[in-house]
């Protein structure tokens, strides 16, 4: 999911997921080996993918970025660097022509495998960042700050980061469960279900995915099945500044929304497993107390 921009693009997305034949992620190169003595840090690197580069700059690395995807926004100064493909769909001249040492990908889709020996043979290596659950954040701040030489910035932050974590535990620890959906869209009506990202997030203070038995990474439901499920919270996606413009569910007269347990969310910031889903899963912790009173 690190790979979107909005909405539209999500489910664009999730749609080409479903043709890929990744690699198992055990096979990839393994990143945040520190170097060699002899060695040199990498030090020209191109991001495919969001959150990637969200954790480069996290780690103090951000100035090795020389190039990234359509939809790399944040921080700010990635919002200036060169274009190289959408993150499925690659421009490999425009990669070759920046001459990168490194690759760092989400995942090992159909193009990057047919890329493997074109990038052999120019000496560009290429690895992979996943986290799959929350905790893994500040793992590969820390990873990239040893690939990378930046380890003075990546230590404390990733310190900070897991202070954080810790804290959100402690202070929603043996509360009552409450179940949350997610409503990312009603054209058609999407949200997660079997996803290890977003339900650690819900796990850190009692929240419960109400479609995580679904076995699907983002089913299509129907309002009628969330109605029927009724969820104790509904978290809708919406940009910053933009309004939820979503199913209706106060006319559809979920309990929840009557409630005003209807709370809008930041996709880029929830679904892209970065330094601010930390930030957002504080927020949510937050609403799903408030369900709780």
């Amino acid at each position: 999911m690190s790979m979107l921009n909005s909405l539209g693009s999500f489910k664009r997305y999730m749609a080409t997921l479903a043709g890929l034949i990744a690699l198992p992620l055990a096979l990839t190169p393994a990143l945040g080996q520190e170097a060699a003595p002899n060695e040199a840090i990498p030090a020209r690197v191109i991001t495919l993918a969001p959150h990637i580069t969200e954790l480069m700059f996290a780690a103090g690395a951000g100035d090795k970025v020389i190039a990234t995807i359509n939809s790399s926004d944040h921080p700010a100064p990635a919002r200036e660097l060169p274009r190289v493909g959408d993150g499925v769909q690659l421009n490999i001249e425009a990669v070759l022509a920046h001459h990168p040492d490194v690759l760092l990908a989400w995942a090992p889709t159909h193009t990057l495998r047919a890329l493997l020996p074109t990038l052999s043979a120019s000496g560009i290596t290429l690895q992979y960042s996943q986290p799959a659950v929350v905790d893994e954040i500040p793992d590969e701040i820390l990873r990239f700050g040893r690939l990378f030489g930046t380890q003075e910035t990546a230590i404390p932050f990733a310190a900070e980061l897991r202070q954080r974590l810790q804290a959100l535990r402690a202070l929603y620890a043996g509360r009552p469960p409450v179940s949350v959906f997610l409503d990312l869209g009603d054209t058609p009506l999407m949200t997660l279900g079997d996803d290890t990202l977003f339900n650690s997030v819900l796990a850190l203070c009692g929240g419960v995915n109400l479609y995580v038995d679904t076995g699907l990474p983002a089913p299509q439901v129907s309002a009628e099945g969330v109605l029927s499920r009724n969820p104790d919270v509904v978290l809708v996606a919406a940009s910053v500044g933009g309004s939820m413009r979503q199913t209706p569910w106060k006319a559809l007269g979920l309990p929840a929304a009557l409630r005003n347990h209807l709370h809008a969310v930041n996709p880029d910031t929830l679904l892209r497993p970065g330094p601010r889903l930390i930030e957002a899963a504080e927020d949510i912790c937050r609403h799903i107390d408030e369900a709780r009173q």
